[in-house]
């Protein structure tokens, strides 16, 4: 598994966020990640993507939902042939 960051705060001067690692899944990460994995596993694309999207702007950087996103692309390609 790899690392999860999370958006601790913003530079004061430059305005870039500060990333913190985080070691602890709490219960909001692993539930951010078996509603993705639920949509994903329902073949809801839109759903998941809006949903790794929200996360990510609450400062979400889960390496789970690369994973997902790769999965969801190999899902269409596979439909479309």
């Amino acid at each position: 598994m790899g690392h999860t960051y999370i958006i601790k705060s913003t530079h004061i001067i430059t305005g870039e966020p500060i990333y913190i690692e985080v070691t602890v899944r709490t219960a909001t990460i692993m539930n951010a990640i078996a509603e993705v994995e639920e949509d994903v596993n329902l073949a809801e694309f839109e759903n998941a993507r809006n949903k790794i999207k929200a996360y990510r702007a609450m400062g979400m950087y889960l390496p789970e939902f690369s994973m997902f996103e790769t999965r969801m692309a190999r899902m269409e390609l596979l439909a479309e042939e």
